[in-house]
């Protein structure tokens, strides 16, 4: 509940209108600021991770469930991510602590 008080008319429904526009509900992928507020909150607690990558075929931008190639690729023939630094297959170069 919401209750709006004013000394006019005009500032009463403008202040109505304001309350309406933060009432809709938007879709999680498009509410900036809801998007902006959970990167803190990660930011915040440490598990903020700036880029996603894949293990399977070591592309960044998604995770091994989102590999567009995860079907194309046999369990044969997968591409493990090979760090450059140490030359271990458990991370990529970006996360080698040497």
């Amino acid at each position: 509940h919401v209750v709006i008080t004013g000394d006019d008319p005009a500032a009463i429904d403008a202040a109505a209108e304001m309350v309406t526009q933060m009432l809709v509900v938007i879709d999680d992928e498009k509410n900036v600021h809801k998007q902006n507020q959970l990167r803190e909150l990660a930011l915040l607690n440490g598990t903020l991770k700036e880029e996603e990558w894949c293990h399977l075929c070591g592309e960044k931008g998604h995770r091994n469930f989102e590999c567009p190639k995860k079907f194309a690729l046999n369990n044969r023939s997968v591409l493990k991510v090979k760090c450059a630094i140490c030359g271990d297959t458990s991370h990529p170069t970006r996360d080698c602590s040497l």
